[in-house]
């Protein structure tokens, strides 16, 4: 079971996160997009930190999340925006 979690996870964070067509911070937002749409609190918290890491400022980070609220529904947004709070809280210290 270990080297099949390694393996995905070398696939999901080196193979996908390295093919052309979208730049490291585009995909940070697609990431943290798909994770609120998710209800994945924790990954929003991780890749929200990831976005700012390559360079993405906190209104892209939450603009990112207030544009799935139409698509994935209202609550799933607040809630990552509530994870967010506190990673966006620490960058701005």
């Amino acid at each position: 079971m270990a080297g099949q979690r390694r393996e995905a996870v070398a696939y999901g964070y080196g193979v996908l996160w390295h093919r052309p067509g979208l730049d490291p911070r585009e995909r940070a937002l697609c990431a943290v997009a798909a994770f609120t749409a998710l209800k994945l609190v924790d990954q929003v918290r991780k890749f929200g930190q990831s976005a700012l890491d390559v360079g993405l400022d906190r209104t892209a980070v939450i603009e990112a999340v207030v544009q799935t609220a139409p698509y994935s529904g209202f609550p799933p947004a607040l809630n990552a925006l509530a994870a967010l709070s506190e990673v966006l809280t620490e960058a701005d210290a």
